[in-house]
């Protein structure tokens, strides 16, 4: 009975509705007008052809797309992108293909005005130029158009043109690569190996994509029966296998944490540069990942680099991307998608067999001491906000705060599930509601992840920690395998404004309580030579100034007269193995790694 009432209310509340789209038409009778008009995707086509000149190259483009209604359409070039500037420098000779279209200047370099019929196809083309032959392949290069006579790399920030519309709507979009070398191997974010591609996605992921041919060298991966692709090119210290079995592995583990199916694409560059060894950089991309990588350096360098932007891959990115504030993405949110990432890469390291458990103490270590002793540590969330992109500093904070965070409710929920439960439910827990509901990451949601292991703590500890910018504590996460030891420790403090005094070479800034000032610098002195090691307290700075007509050399160790209580862990030297494979599990790690790991050390 109540059911028949309830259909009958829904009917009766539906037909008030439809006849509030009823329209009386003189002379037509009746007519419905229909509540929404479904608007019809967009579509975009390119034809990319590489064109050899000498020893650089160029790629002639040309597109097509429907001109707006109006007669004038908004053309929009590459603008910026990372450590890309000024990346519209790059595309050249843009030349209407259709009739009755002109192409417009405006105030602004990188947009461009496109005068058309109204509603019709409109096509033009455009070259995109690379940096000049002989120019240093840093890690920056690789964010401008990369072409050579035996290849190209391009970002998609930094190759495609494109009528100015939203970035997240969906896209329909053909992708024709003509006249490809033949030899030439041809991948980007979207496919291998075809010369004509279609695709539906958004402009945001389009333009997030990497497209490249060349001399690549491509070995096909199986992670649970999906291709993943090793790609790379150039010459380093170790060999294509060794990096082959470190993408397996590093995969493998990450996917197993995630129980994730679905990659019918992805793929992993490696790329060298001209960079001194040790300066590397990576960056997770759609459907792929990038590494620049100098050619001496050590592939171990480059684990969790990896490991960390393959996570990405979920968070935020699956985990529902940043909640938006008045339309602007929540920035406070970095912690957790990079301090929960930074986290997560060095336990995923430990569960593939790729770090020890010694590294992984080490690593923790290093953690602690570098969130203890930075000067920005205590800073409030919307301080952190405001000034992460002029502080590196504070940039780091994100990482190290969320990090040690991510840690401490680790161990929380082990202690309180007696070890049945872990951080590692929270994760999956946040995968498996943005699925489901298509939800984006908040503080709010990450409490709500958090309560059914820790209740309303969750919340306090995000007003506590984070909001408020209280140091998070740094518990023991090795159960009896490790012990504890907390130190007076001075952490690294110049005692002056020591990188403007390097540029200006004058004194400034000294503290009047500091061991430079001790030592004898003061304000006005003139810095005529030495230097210092940034972040090293333990190393003796000498400072060769003049102070009116004497010159002098002033020494001491940049170390803050105020000590902090810092806490570090040390393996026991008598741990069994029982002992250490009982800690193991707690972390994790998979009791077949912890087999292979005792005999490779036998």
């Amino acid at each position: 009975m109540t059911e028949n009432n309830h259909v009958v209310r829904l009917l009766t509340a539906l037909g008030v509705a439809l006849l509030l789209y009823v329209v009386l038409l003189p002379g037509n009778g009746i007519m419905a007008q229909p509540v929404r008009e479904r608007l019809p995707v967009p579509e975009l086509t390119y034809v990319v052809e590489p064109i050899i000149q000498g020893e650089s190259g160029l790629l002639r483009v040309s597109l097509t797309f429907q001109g707006d209604a109006s007669g004038s359409s908004r053309l929009l070039l590459p603008l910026e992108w990372a450590e890309g500037v000024g990346l519209y420098r790059a595309i050249r000779n843009i030349q209407s293909l259709s009739e009755d279209t002109k192409i417009e200047d405006t105030k602004e370099p990188h947009v461009k005005i496109v005068h058309h019929r109204p509603n019709t196809r409109v096509s033009l083309s455009y070259e995109v130029v690379s940096q000049p032959p002989g120019t240093k392949l840093t890690r920056e290069i690789y964010y401008y158009p990369v072409l050579r006579p035996s290849y190209f790399y391009v970002m998609g920030q930094a190759l495609w043109v494109y009528p100015d519309m939203p970035e997240s709507n969906p896209l329909h979009l053909s992708l024709h690569w003509k006249n490809i070398p033949d030899g030439w191997a041809l991948i980007n974010s979207f496919g291998l190996s075809k010369s004509r591609q279609k695709v539906n996605t958004t402009l945001q992921s389009f333009r997030e994509g990497t497209f490249l041919a060349g001399d690549y060298r491509i070995k096909t991966i199986i992670i649970n029966k999906e291709p993943v692709y090793a790609v790379i090119r150039g010459g380093f210290g170790f060999t294509d296998e060794e990096f082959h079995k470190l993408v397996k592995q590093i995969f493998q583990v990450t996917r197993d944490f995630w129980k994730a199916r679905g990659f019918p694409h992805y793929y992993v560059a490696l790329l060298p540069t001209d960079d001194v060894s040790g300066r590397t950089g990576g960056e997770g991309r759609t459907n792929s990942f990038i590494l620049y990588v100098p050619k001496d350096s050590n592939l171990s360098e480059h684990r969790h680099t990896l490991a960390h932007e393959l996570f990405h891959e979920w968070n935020p990115r699956r985990l529902g991307g940043f909640e938006l504030i008045s339309g602007v993405e929540d920035e406070r949110l970095y912690w957790f998608s990079e301090g929960f990432t930074d986290y997560y890469a060095s336990l995923l390291l430990l569960r593939a067999g790729l770090f020890s458990l010694e590294d992984y103490v080490a690593g923790y270590n290093s953690l602690i001491k570098d969130y203890y002793t930075s000067p920005v540590r205590l800073l409030t969330a919307a301080e952190m906000v405001q000034k992460r992109k002029t502080s590196y500093e504070v940039e780091r904070l994100f990482y190290r705060r969320g990090a040690v965070l991510a840690h401490y409710w680790d161990i929380a929920i082990r202690s309180a599930t007696n070890n049945k439960s872990s951080l590692d439910e929270v994760m999956r827990s946040l995968l498996k509601s943005a699925k489901a509901k298509g939800v984006s990451l908040s503080h709010k949601r990450i409490a709500h992840a958090l309560h059914p292991y820790l209740g309303e703590r969750g919340t306090r500890d995000i007003e506590k920690y984070i909001d408020r910018g209280e140091l998070v504590p740094a518990d023991n996460p090795f159960g009896t395998c490790a012990i504890a030891e907390v130190n007076n420790y001075h952490p690294w403090d110049m005692g002056f404004e020591a990188a403007k005094s390097f540029k200006t070479r004058v004194i400034s800034g000294v503290k009047p309580d500091s061991n430079a000032h001790r030592a004898g610098l003061r304000d006005g002195q003139k810095w005529v030579s030495g230097g210092y090691v940034h972040g090293d307290p333990n190393r003796l700075t000498k400072l060769t100034v003049i102070e009116g007509d004497k010159q002098k050399v002033v020494q001491f160790y940049p170390a803050s007269p105020e000590a902090i209580l810092l806490p570090q862990y040390k393996l026991k030297p008598d741990i069994s193995a029982e002992e250490r494979a009982r800690c193991l599990s707690q972390l994790g790690v998979p009791a077949a790694v912890q087999r292979k790991s005792q005999s490779v050390k036998k």
